[in-house]
């Protein structure tokens, strides 16, 4: 994925999860929250990862070493399946 397929992508997921929070922002704050401290316990390089700030609400200096992480821990996931759970799939 190039840089900006990546700000694409970074884009799209700050979209739906801004969505989520102005949908119920204590519900998903409850669930973000539980997710992002499970990552930050299992992963000790979560501050290069570049979703695990959009969760975070934070940002973070380039270059860093992952964009996501794989499988059940992908950030991105999370989101998509958070905001298909409250809108459907889209």
């Amino acid at each position: 994925m190039d840089a900006n397929e990546e700000l694409q992508k970074v884009a799209s997921l700050r979209s739906k999860l801004t969505a989520l929070y102005k949908r119920d922002q204590y519900e998903i704050h409850d669930k973000v929250l539980v997710f992002h401290d499970a990552l930050k316990k299992k992963y000790s390089d979560y501050l290069q990862c570049r979703l695990y700030h959009l969760i975070s609400g934070s940002t973070m200096k380039m270059p860093y070493v992952r964009f996501d992480y794989p499988g059940e821990d992908s950030i991105e996931r999370f989101i998509l399946d958070e905001h298909a759970k409250v809108f459907g799939s889209s």
